[in-house]
């Protein structure tokens, strides 16, 4: 299923879109495509901005197309992009992909079912505080297509999506939390933008990811 945010269109081509990447495809050709695609914008992130991430360029460069097509299709990681879509308008988000140019993405994840795959909603409230949980990792945009809002468009659609999510299992709340690497201002201060504030959390408290990130939270 493919949830299209769309930003706004500018005076003058190009027109922006966000799409979530689908996690199959039925033709191997198009699936190919995309998983080259969210290849090559994911190293040209750690490139760009290494400072932004906590992986690197050169762990990356040597994944395997199996472990880039495992990140697509990880039932609990949703992937979104921000596409500059054609100027020729296409009848389907699937072309949309396919044709445009990939220039930003975020990535979002269900934190609650991926600490408890197997349970049920139920048993995920009953056994932790991270039910209706979610996290934003990897957000980025392309130089070229900073000054447009991006950013803060892959936040909103990443927190629309999450709460579609929820919505689908019958609760209305939704928790989202980003981990920003310390020292990165301009993702600080897009968040702060975006409502999202720091706290304390004791669900982080001995991970190694918190000794150099600081953890937001919005609730919605």
């Amino acid at each position: 299923m493919f949830i299209i945010f769309h930003i706004y269109t500018m005076a003058l081509n190009p027109t922006y879109t966000i799409h979530i990447i689908p996690k199959s495809c039925s033709d191997p050709s198009s699936w190919a495509t995309l998983v080259a695609k969210q290849k090559a914008l994911r190293l040209l992130s750690l490139l760009t901005a290494p400072e932004s991430f906590s992986s690197t360029y050169e762990r990356e460069i040597v994944f395997t197309w199996a472990e880039w097509e495992a990140r697509l299709q990880h039932p609990f990681v949703y992937t979104l992009v921000a596409v500059k879509t054609p100027s020729a308008s296409n009848d389907s988000a699937l072309q949309d992909l396919i044709d445009g140019e990939w220039v930003g993405c975020s990535v979002l994840l269900d934190i609650s079912r991926l600490s408890n795959p197997s349970s049920s909603k139920t048993e995920i409230a009953e056994k932790s505080n991270l039910a209706g949980t979610f996290e934003i990792n990897g957000l980025f945009v392309s130089p070229e297509a900073r000054g447009h809002g991006l950013g803060g468009a892959l936040i909103e659609a990443s927190i629309s999506h999450a709460q579609g999510v929820v919505a689908q299992e019958g609760d209305e709340k939704v928790l989202v939390r980003a981990l920003v690497r310390r020292g990165n201002e301009q993702a600080l201060k897009l968040y702060g933008k975006m409502k999202f504030a720091a706290r304390h959390d004791p669900t982080m408290a001995n991970s190694m990811t918190n000794e150099d990130s600081i953890i937001l939270y919005m609730d919605r």
